[in-house]
């Protein structure tokens, strides 16, 4: 059945949609309805301005059956209207409070992202060593130090930044700050290396990627070489004309790229030979398992064989024992990355690092 939007009776309306993904599809689209509902608008000379209301039930967690559904909208809605709530109400009192605290931080990320943001959102950089101990590259780790709710990881804002619009914006953020941070490092005398940022999708679809990367790069006397854009396996496989001729141009301009936690997804390899890569990180997942047994550390060789002969240089990600760093090494991986070494670290203590 498609979307139905009927009158219930009186001043109260009915919309059924089925075939949406979850809660938080829902409440942005009551907010638009809300939105939209409550502008003012003119009849003759008049001006007139609704109040509205929204009340939410979701299948199957309020009801499998359209009685239980409608009976528990009207519930949400009727609160909805006698706490005189502006914000559309959920029929379960979690789902509400998961709906308000996603709302607070969307609003709290774009004040972050803004001018008056100050220096909520910051890097932690995680070093990635050779077999000799010594730094070469590192990862670019976004955290937001947010003001109430302490330093949260990306795994509790990412999302929101993706079903906002705003991950764009947020990617901006960090190429910006980490071209920044490498002048700074600079000026001090410090060893040049190259960093990994995380990107997502959307990015290598926005046209204006290469003239930011250009950009920022020269504005801060950057070599390209030292700007290696991460990609995901998923981003890969979508074998997209524009996608690949984005990351043809890039490559062309200097900047590297990556393939990142290889192997959790389905990667082809004919999509790995096209590509212009530089580098594959090996998944966290391969490495905690290669010591297990024998097939468990056939998959991680025949992974370093692949980029080898595809000439990609190696990072084993997750690295977390001697024993894991030596299996590596005898495998001819390049690089090592993990709490062995060193975890995520603010730029000053990265710093530090890189004068020892």
């Amino acid at each position: 059945a498609g979307t139905v939007l009927a009158r219930w009776g009186g001043d109260e309306f009915i919309l059924m949609m089925p075939g949406q993904s979850g809660p938080h599809d829902a409440i942005r689209l009551a907010r638009v309805m809300l939105e939209k509902l409550r502008r003012p608008f003119r009849i003759g000379e008049h001006e007139i301005k609704l109040d509205a209301h929204i009340g939410v039930a979701i299948s199957p967690i309020d009801g499998s059956t359209a009685s239980a559904l409608t009976h528990a909208s009207s519930v949400a809605t009727n609160h909805a209207r006698n706490t005189r709530m502006a914000e559309p109400q959920f029929y379960s009192a979690e789902l509400n409070a998961d709906a308000r605290l996603r709302l607070r931080l969307e609003r709290d990320l774009r004040q972050a992202l803004s001018a008056e943001g100050g220096d909520e959102l910051i890097l932690h950089y995680q070093p990635q060593f050779d077999h000799h101990g010594r730094i070469h590259a590192a990862e670019a780790l976004l955290r937001w130090q947010h003001p109430t709710l302490g330093l949260l990881p990306p795994g509790q804002f990412i999302p929101l930044a993706e079903e906002s619009g705003l991950i764009i914006v947020l990617g901006i953020w960090v190429i910006r700050t980490v071209c920044r941070q490498l002048r700074q490092w600079s000026e001090a005398g410090l060893q040049n290396v190259t960093i990994a940022i995380n990107l997502a999708s959307p990015h290598f679809l926005d046209p204006g990627l290469l003239p930011l990367l250009d950009e920022v790069t020269q504005a801060n006397g950057i070599d390209p070489r030292q700007i290696e854009l991460e990609l995901t396996e998923s981003m890969v496989m979508e074998d997209s004309d524009l996608v690949r001729n984005t990351l043809a141009r890039i490559h062309e301009r200097g900047f590297l790229l990556s393939i990142d936690d290889f192997g959790t997804g389905f990667s082809s390899l004919r999509h790995l030979s096209f590509l212009p890569l530089d580098t594959l990180k090996i998944d966290r997942s391969f490495i905690q398992n290669m010591l297990e047994g024998p097939r468990q550390a056939a998959v991680v060789r025949g992974i370093i064989a692949l980029a080898k002969s595809l000439g990609l240089r190696v990072v084993a990600e997750g690295v977390e024992t001697q024993e894991q760093a030596s299996a590596v090494r005898h495998e001819g991986c390049d690089l090592m990355q993990g709490f062995l070494h060193a975890r995520p670290m603010p730029a000053e203590t990265f710093a530090l690092r890189l004068k020892d």
